[in-house]
């Protein structure tokens, strides 16, 4: 999700992956050039999108529950951040 003008805008429409691994361990890979972004889910293509509104250096992670009844737990570790 990205944030235009305090309003939130989806990178990507949501979509099931048979990539995802329930209640089990993920891994979310992003790589992105310019305004060019790619996105893998445990190493598997999961969508791209081009937007020009992100600015060169920025780096966020946004999560969101399609339900407002549902729970979930996230956990992060072994964040990397590559630059050339």
């Amino acid at each position: 999700m990205l944030s235009y003008d305090s309003k939130w805008t989806d990178m990507i429409e949501f979509t099931k992956s048979s990539a995802i691994v329930p209640d089990g361990s993920n891994r979310l890979t992003v790589i992105a050039d310019s305004s060019a972004f790619i996105f893998y889910i445990n190493d598997q293509f999961a969508g791209r999108m081009t937007d020009d509104h992100i600015a060169s250096g920025t780096t966020a992670v946004a999560i969101e529950l399609l339900d407002a009844d549902l729970k979930a737990v996230f956990e992060f570790d072994n964040f990397e951040l590559r630059t050339p």
